[in-house]
């Protein structure tokens, strides 16, 4: 969740940037023209070229990150994992919860799940590499590696470690 909420909030502060700049940007061509300032009048026009252009563009935008944000909530703290549930909750067709769901996965906003297409599910297999342990042998002193959930046996000498 704190992925996305920090696309929000820099999305946001970007087109409160755009806007403010496009009205700023207006006074500022005709403070530069009349006072021949040019510099304050190239500024201004690039202002609201920028703002004219950019400000629905980034507002657009907003706004769909804010529906995956929705998406995210009610994943993460409503616990709605299949499509029909989420597409009932959030009343979307349950085609765009599919590409909605395949996108937030995508762009990282959430982890950990499994989507076999219908439904979300933890994913509940396990780095095999957090269950390794270092050891070192008793008999030769040899240092290796093992699966905690295993008993080790040094590669060297063969003695099994008591370690687990």
């Amino acid at each position: 969740m704190d992925k996305i909420n920090k696309t929000v909030r820099n999305v946001l502060i970007f087109a409160i940037a755009l806007s403010v700049g496009f009205v700023v940007g207006i006074p500022a061509i005709v403070l530069g023209a009349v006072n021949k300032i040019w510099a304050i009048m190239v500024i201004g026009i690039i202002l609201v070229i920028a703002g004219f252009y950019g400000t629905p563009i980034i507002w657009v935008q907003y706004g769909a990150i804010r529906r995956l944000k929705r998406f995210v909530s009610a994943i993460e703290n409503e616990h709605l994992y299949t499509v029909e549930d989420l597409a009932m909750h959030l009343n979307e067709q349950p085609e765009q919860v599919k590409a909605t769901i395949h996108t937030i996965i995508e762009k990282g906003y959430i982890s950990g799940y499994l989507f076999d297409g219908e439904t979300l599910q933890l994913n509940l297999n396990r780095n095999k590499k957090e269950d390794l342990i270092q050891v070192v042998c008793e008999s030769c002193g040899a240092k290796y590696t093992h699966s905690q959930r295993e008993q080790g046996t040094c590669p060297y000498c063969g003695t099994i470690s008591k370690q687990s």
